[in-house]
């Protein structure tokens, strides 16, 4: 008789343990599936970030004028008396190369692209 008490016991105790297993995969799954949609949700809005903007191209034959008057300006600061080294000419001369070479839109490509 207390054998079979003892399966009786056994078993219950299996049945517990099977159940706990079960949940616990049940939470697993779960957990995984929010993780899943998460993720794909990010993928999904930077596919459609990407497909809004083409990576930008050459522009062919680039009026340098404007990259060049530019530049000019800088050599002319830097040669003057008037010079202080806390100065934007070389972010305007790299947006300006940038605009020259790729079109106006090249900076908005960036700053989207570089989360900036």
């Amino acid at each position: 008789m207390a054998i079979k008490k003892n399966i009786k016991e056994i078993e219950k105790s299996l049945n517990i343990l099977n159940n706990c297993i079960e949940v616990e995969k049940r939470i697993t799954k779960e957990t995984l599936d929010e993780e899943i949609e998460f993720i794909q949700s990010h993928l999904n809005e930077l596919k459609k970030h990407s497909s809004k903007m083409p990576i930008p191209q050459p522009i062919l034959d680039p009026d340098i004028n404007g990259l060049r008057n530019l530049c000019e300006k800088y050599v002319a600061f830097i040669g003057s008396d008037n010079y202080y080294d806390d100065n934007d000419y070389e972010r305007f001369i790299c947006e300006e190369a940038l605009e020259t070479i790729f079109g106006e839109d090249v900076i908005d490509w960036i700053d989207k692209n570089t989360n900036c």
